[in-house]
C-alpha cells in the first residue's frame, strides 16, 4: 500500500521544511523512473538526497541543536467516494378515483428508479386508472387516466 504504484493522484509534493526546497512531480514520471513498485520512503530518500541537511545511512543521528533534514511527501487526497444516500420520505405509487380520492395505495418504495419502474409496472397492470408516483405532497411522475 505504500508503494509508488498505489499513488492515487497525478502529482506528489516533495518538501523540505529545513531548508525551504520544494519539488512537484508527475507520479507516472516517478514510476517510469522508479517502478510501480519502489517504497514511497525510498522514493522520498532518493529525491531529497541532495538536501544539505541529510544524513548519510548509518551515521549518528543529528545532535541537540543540529538541524536536520525534514523532507516529507504529501501525497494527493484520495479519491472520494460518493455514497448516496437514502431518501428520508418513501416514495409512494398511488392509484385514484375519478373524484380525486386515493383508491389504492400501491406500494412504497425508497429510490427514485425503483418508484418508476413500478409506477411504468401498475400502469401495466392497471390500465383504467390513475396512478401516481408521491413523496409525501409532492407528486414526482404521474399517469393520467385514459380516455
Amino acid at each position: 500500500m505504500d508503494t509508488l504504484g498505489d499513488i492515487a493522484g497525478d502529482r506528489i509534493v516533495v518538501e523540505c521544511l529545513s531548508c525551504r526546497r520544494r519539488g512537484v512531480y508527475a507520479t507516472d514520471g516517478l514510476v517510469a523512473r522508479f517502478g510501480p513498485t519502489m517504497q514511497q520512503l525510498d522514493a522520498l530518500r532518493h529525491l531529497s538526497g541532495s538536501c544539505r541537511h541529510q544524513r548519510r545511512p548509518g551515521s549518528p543521528p543529528a545532535r541537540k541543536y543540529e538541524s536536520a533534514c525534514q523532507a516529507r511527501l504529501i501525497l494527493p487526497p484520495p479519491k472520494k467516494q460518493i455514497v448516496p444516500t437514502p431518501i428520508q420520505r418513501g416514495l409512494n405509487v398511488e392509484a385514484w378515483t375519478t373524484s380525486g380520492s386515493i383508491e389504492w395505495h400501491l406500494a412504497t418504495v425508497w429510490s427514485f428508479e425503483l418508484g418508476h419502474l413500478v409506477l411504468d409496472a401498475a400502469a401495466k397492470l392497471y390500465p383504467a386508472q390513475e396512478l401516481t408516483l408521491r413523496q409525501a405532497c409532492r407528486v414526482i411522475a404521474k399517469r393520467e387516466k385514459p380516455e
